[in-house]
C-alpha cells in the first residue's frame, strides 16, 4: 500500500485509545524539550495532539495549506521548541511545509512524533523521531 493511502487514525472515534497512544508518545518524546507540539490540519490529530501537549506540558499549535501557501493558524512565539505530531507522516512536502513554517517563526523544530514510520520522515535529515511502530530496518518491506 502506498504511504499516502495509509488509513488516517481517529482519536474522535477512540477516546481511550488516544489516551494511551498520546501517553505513550509523550513520554517517547518528552527528553525533545519541546514548549509547542505542532500539527498539520486533520482534527484527528489535533485530539492526538492535545493529549501529548498536555503531558509534555506544552501547547498546541497547527499548520495549513491555503493556495499553496503553509501558515500558521496559531500563535507560535519566536524561540519555541517544536515537536511535529501526526498518525503517520505520509507526505514529505507536508513535513518541508511544518519545519519551513516554524523556523520562519524563529522557532526550533526539536523532532517528530509519530503513531507509524513512514520514509516521508527522512525529509527531517538528524533530527530525532519517536514511534510507536517504527520502521524495522532492513526488513524488505516496500513503503513506498
Amino acid at each position: 500500500m502506498p504511504q499516502d493511502e495509509l488509513p488516517q487514525y481517529s482519536g474522535l472515534v477512540d477516546p481511550s485509545g488516544v489516551e494511551r497512544l498520546g501517553c505513550a508518545l509523550a513520554r517517547l518524546a518528552a527528553s525533545t524539550g519541546a514548549d509547542t507540539v505542532l500539527v498539520w490540519e486533520p482534527p484527528e490529530d489535533l485530539v492526538l495532539a492535545h493529549v501529548v501537549a498536555r503531558e509534555l506540558g506544552a501547547t498546541v499549535a497547527r499548520a495549513c495549506e491555503t493556495a499553496g501557501i503553509v501558515h500558521m493558524m496559531d500563535a507560535l512565539p519566536a524561540g519555541a521548541r517544536v515537536l511535529l505530531l501526526g498518525d503517520a507522516f505520509r507526505r514529505p512536502a507536508v513535513l518541508k511545509g511544518m519545519t519551513t513554517v516554524t523556523r520562519h517563526h524563529g522557532a526550533h523544530v526539536v523532532g517528530a512524533a509519530v503513531l507509524i514510520e513512514t520514509a516521508a520522515l527522512a525529509e527531517l535529515g538528524d533530527l530525532p523521531v519517536f514511534s510507536l511502530l517504527p520502521i524495522p530496518a532492513d526488513d524488505g518491506a516496500d513503503l513506498s
